[in-house]
This record gives C-alpha cells, structure tokens and sequence, in this order.
C-alpha cells in the first residue's frame, strides 16, 4: 500500500527526459532483453514516444504518456508483445510456465491512475486482445492460467471426471486461442474468449476477477459425439444461470465444430473453482440432439 501511495505522489512534471539503450534490461525480476526507450518532456508530464525489446523469447513494443491530469498523474500505455515461444516468454517475465504457443501475440491499450508500478491490477482498465496458435494449456498448480481466465479451462476435464487423456496427457491441446477483454478496475471481462482443438472446441464469457482472484464465467465445450461430451450432454443438467448460456449460444453457434455441446458455469476462488453443469438454451440441437441420441441406443 505504501508503494501505490508512492507512485501516487509522484508528478511527472518534475521528471527529466530519457533517451536510454541497454543490452540486457531486467525490470523487477522480469528479463525484457535490448531495451531502446525515448521519453520525452510534456507541460503535462512525460510522453513514452516508444519504448522496444526484443528477446529471444518475444518482441515488446510499447508508447504512452505519464501526465498529470485533474490534478492527479495516470498512466496510459499501449503495448504489442508478440512471441514465437511464449512458454519461454512467460519464464522471461516470471509468470508461471502454463501455456505453450508456438506463436502469441498479445495487443494492449491500457491506463490506471499513477505511475509505472507492476501493482496496478485493482486500478488497470482498457483492452486487451490475445491470441495463441498450436499449443496447450497445462494443468498444473491452481493460478497457472488465471490471467486468462483459462485455469478453468485447462481444468475442466478433471474436475468432471470425463476422459480427455488423448488430449490432456500433457495438457489441454490447442490449435488456436482468441479473445478480447475489457479491463475494469481489477475485472477483466470477455464475450468472446475461443479455444479450438481437435478434440473440444470451448467458448467462454464472463468475469475473471484479477484482484479478487476469482471467477464468474460460463462455458460451452463442444466435441465429437462418440467421445466423452457424449455421456456429458444425456447426464442431468442444472438450471439456467443469467443470460451468459444465450450469449453464449449465439456468439459461438457459427465458431463450435463438434456436434455434442455442454455448458457449465464456472465460480469460486482461482485456488478452487467451482463447476456446475447448466442447462443448455432452448433451440440448442446440439445439446438436445445427443441426449436423444443417447436415449434411443440405450438397451
């Protein structure tokens, strides 16, 4: 707390421009690799006219300004971070290594009230879009994918007690992962977060609570109507919950490839998320077309 204060207090107008290369910069434990950055003065503050890295692990490029504004400094910042191995991306920054990609790119556009500090997340707003081509989520200690909302993801198949091993050995593969965020004091929110695989294609909207660590989400996996998802949709569901199965039918309709559907609602601490099977929406024939499937081959 008294770190936020710090930077609270700070007023960029009384800070020097800077026009600054390093061969191998590291920021908080974080290893960013050549770093060139030129800052420049503003009556307002200080302008990031740009600020590059690039690694052997993944390329940065970022540009903002740092003003006072109604008598308070906030930052604005936006910033491009592409990879062609974000496992060693995330190693780099010091996140968990949960997520491979052979290619991410990841395109921000992002404020908060103060000054640089990597403890924003109860004040960041923005958005964010994320993309990752042929890789896997990892199911591995609970948080690994929590800033993407994906832990829930990734730990679907165990929690229900469904048989994903030819797809989950060594994590949930993926040929593709898309979505955009809007950042809303510690919130991120997505109506359009799009895993596709194989095996299961997963839809997600919702809430993933970065400061709170939690998450309210609902999610449609999509599948092959031999494989588990075929048990999943003749089993019982449960209610309806809000409107988040509606978006959901309606965003992904065009987007899921599996003719079996089920959906879940996802709640709870990043630690132990809950999962609830939920009803599927009226009209969904997916849904409703493999419990009849299932009825009719029953002895």
């Amino acid at each position: 707390m008294a770190k936020a204060t710090a930077d609270v207090q700070i007023d960029p107008r009384t800070l020097p421009a800077i026009s600054a290369v390093a061969e191998d910069f590291t920021w908080q434990s974080r290893h960013f690799g050549r770093l060139v950055a030129a800052i420049s003065r503003d009556p307002r503050g200080l302008n990031i006219d740009s600020i590059a890295t690039t690694s052997p692990a993944f390329d940065l490029l970022a540009n903002g300004s740092w003003w006072m504004e109604q008598g308070a400094p906030r930052m604005r910042i936006e910033v491009l971070l592409t990879s062609t191995d974000f496992s060693a991306a995330a190693r780099a920054l010091a996140f968990r290594d949960a997520i491979d990609a052979s290619k991410a790119r990841f395109a921000a556009n992002l404020w908060w009230p103060g000054g640089p500090s990597m403890d924003v997340l109860k004040t960041l707003n923005g958005t964010l879009h994320v993309s990752l081509e042929d890789g896997r989520l990892r199911d591995i200690e609970p948080g690994a994918g929590r800033m993407l909302g994906l832990l829930s993801v990734a730990q679907l198949p165990r929690r229900l007690a469904l048989d994903f091993r030819d797809v989950t050995d060594e994590g949930l593969a993926f040929s593709s992962v898309r979505g955009d965020f809007e950042l809303l004091a510690g919130n991120a929110f997505t109506q359009n977060l799009l895993l596709k695989g194989a095996a299961v294609d997963m839809g997600i909207v919702g809430r993933t609570g970065l400061a709170t660590e939690d998450y309210d989400q609902t999610i449609v996996v999509s599948g092959n109507p031999s494989g588990p998802l075929a048990v999943a949709g003749a089993l019982a569901a449960g209610p309806v919950i809000g409107a988040g199965v509606l978006v959901l039918s309606q965003l992904f309709k065009d987007q899921l490839q599996g003719l079996t559907r089920a959906y879940y609602h996802v709640t709870g601490s990043w630690a132990a998320p809950v999962v609830q099977r939920i009803a599927a929406p009226a009209g969904d024939g997916a849904a409703a077309g493999t419990a009849e499937k299932q009825r009719e081959n029953s002895p």
